[in-house]
């Protein structure tokens, strides 16, 4: 089973958590990119619930975007309705 959190600051991925085979801990998050539909990251360690993977999952993606966003602001935006 699968869940997926599809949040509003990332509309160009999406996180999901997994159940592993392992007794403890078995939960991982991993963070797909939509419009290639691959992973792009996974967890390194695994969580005793889903919640806490995917709590987890999407603080890795604010800091995977926020390099993303910080680029997006720097670039100068055109008044609207004026023309070069």
């Amino acid at each position: 089973m699968h869940v997926v959190d599809r949040t509003a600051d990332s509309h160009e991925f999406r996180i999901e958590t997994r159940h592993c085979v392992k007794p403890s801990n078995a939960n991982i998050w991993e963070i797909y990119s939509v419009r290639k539909l691959t992973r792009v990251k996974r967890s390194s360690r695994s969580y005793p619930t889903r919640g806490a993977a995917m709590k987890s999952g999407k603080k890795a993606l604010l800091r995977m975007i926020a390099p993303l966003r910080g680029q997006l602001a720097a670039k100068p935006q055109r008044e609207s309705g004026t023309f070069p």
